[in-house]
């Protein structure tokens, strides 16, 4: 019984030293438990195709980083949720349109991704 007990101590004060031991080094390794945080992306943005007054959905997905996240868009054409990403709008005009989306993280690091946005 006292061997168990004794495990049980050992067992207690190398889960309370691990879990000091990851706040101190981890955050100084930049993620938790000293496992690296992917970098901040935007996954594949495509170019699109639409027609004056076809409606277009679209999320925006962002991964790696220290989220929440952020979006940003540098156009006119439509607003972007920039707690979601998600982009919805009915274009009314032609044209052929070069845009770039922004995504920033908790940390303020950013990333940008463009795409053709072609209305006929």
């Amino acid at each position: 019984m006292q061997q168990n007990n004794r495990r049980l101590v050992v067992l207690i004060a190398l889960l309370i030293a691990m879990g000091l031991l990851g706040v101190v080094i981890g955050p100084s390794l930049n993620g938790y438990w000293g496992v690296p945080i992917e970098p901040l992306r935007i996954q594949d943005m495509p170019n699109f195709v639409l027609r004056v007054g076809q409606a277009f959905e679209y999320n925006v997905l962002a991964a790696g980083g220290s989220p929440p996240f952020l979006f940003y868009d540098d156009t006119s054409q439509f607003e972007i949720n920039p707690e979601t990403g998600h982009i919805a709008f009915t274009p009314t005009e032609p044209g052929t349109h070069h845009i770039t989306l922004t995504v920033i993280d908790e940390e303020g690091t950013s990333v940008s991704a463009s795409f053709t946005l072609t209305i006929h």
